[in-house]
């Protein structure tokens, strides 16, 4: 048995072989990515407790082959508050919930959870309080950290980063090699989704840019489920492009690891790229990347002219004054940089 571990802040520290700690991630791909180094954090506060990561399908599932994902568990939201009871089985000691929905507090609570890490809730669930990120303009990595601090363990603040196993990898290999991609091309990712359709850069520009790519390699474009009419945009256009739509994210890792280069709406697929070290042109429209770009050099971002309505995430903008015309020269400028 370990030594007993040292208690701060109201919170038991250091862990011990019977302390169970349960993780309740956020239910966004990209928010999820920027949780990462608050989860290494929490694993190296707690070296011998048991963390129990709750995650999202499928949102989370991009973490089956990290090492945080050995003890993941995969919820469905709309079931959340009966899987995560079922699931805790006994209490857990410590509970950091950083989704923070009255579904996932009251589920914690439910279960007895020795103590809850959280923003503030109107029930009272929170038993450890975390500053809520709309009082301090941040990166969303350090809303996620402050969760470690509230605990009095060390949180520095660090680049998410993510692996792909030779398995992950093999898969996006073979989909490719399916999709007609020679084992030697270059492979580009254009990244065309994005949830809020004024965070996302005309489909016609990032058609503008496969061109200026396309005497180095080819280029995959990758959209989601809320993206159908950019697919439909897409098929039947000449060019030698890819599409991937909707493809799971484990597959998605795979492919994406693969890239030379990624270019980005602020949106998951920007995320993926960064984190997995693929050189990543972050495109920003109306969110702002010092609260979304969280990764240095070689991967850099792009964005208009400062505007006072920027971060905004209303779709029915008439003005749109974020989509500048500036942005094409731009981003061809970071390519032409980061390809040499």
């Amino acid at each position: 048995m370990t030594e007993r571990p040292v208690r701060e802040s109201g919170v038991w520290l250091g862990g011990s072989e019977e302390q169970t700690i349960a993780l309740v991630l956020p239910d966004m791909i990209g928010t999820t990515v920027c949780a990462m180094p608050a989860v290494n954090a929490i694993h190296a506060a707690f070296p011998s407790a048991r963390v129990r990561l709750f995650g999202f399908d499928p949102v989370s599932r991009f973490l089956c082959d990290e090492a945080c994902g050995q003890d993941l568990v995969l919820l469905h939201l709309e079931r959340l508050a009966a899987e995560l009871r079922q699931e805790l089985g006994s209490p857990p000691d410590l509970a950091f919930d950083m989704l923070c929905t009255p579904e996932s507090l009251g589920a914690l609570a439910g279960a007895g959870a020795g103590q809850i890490v959280g923003w503030p809730d109107n029930a009272g669930h929170v038993t450890v309080p975390v500053p809520f990120p709309s009082t301090r303009q941040q990166l969303a990595v350090q809303d996620y950290l402050d969760f470690v601090l509230a605990v009095g363990a060390a949180a520095p603040l660090s680049t998410p980063r993510l692996t792909a196993a030779a398995s992950t990898r093999q898969q996006g290999d073979e989909w490719l090699a399916r999709q007609g991609l020679g084992p030697d091309e270059t492979l580009f990712v254009l990244g065309i989704g994005g949830g809020n359709v004024r965070k996302r850069w005309p489909l016609e520009r990032f058609l503008e840019l496969e061109q200026h790519l396309l005497q180095r390699g080819r280029s995959v474009f990758f959209l989601g489920p809320r993206e159908a009419e950019l697919a439909q945009g897409l098929h039947g256009l000449p060019g030698r492009h890819l599409v991937a739509a909707s493809l799971p994210l484990d597959l998605a890792k795979g492919i994406i690891a693969r890239a030379r280069l990624a270019v980005c709406n602020d949106h998951a697929i920007m995320h993926l790229a960064a984190a997995l070290g693929v050189p990543t042109v972050g495109i920003f429209l109306a969110s702002d990347p010092r609260e979304w770009f969280p990764y240095p050099p070689p991967s850099s971002h792009v964005i208009g002219p400062p505007l006072d309505c920027r971060p905004c995430y209303s779709e029915e903008c008439d003005d749109w004054a974020c989509n500048d015309p500036s942005l094409p020269d731009q981003v061809r400028a970071r390519v032409d940089d980061l390809l040499g």
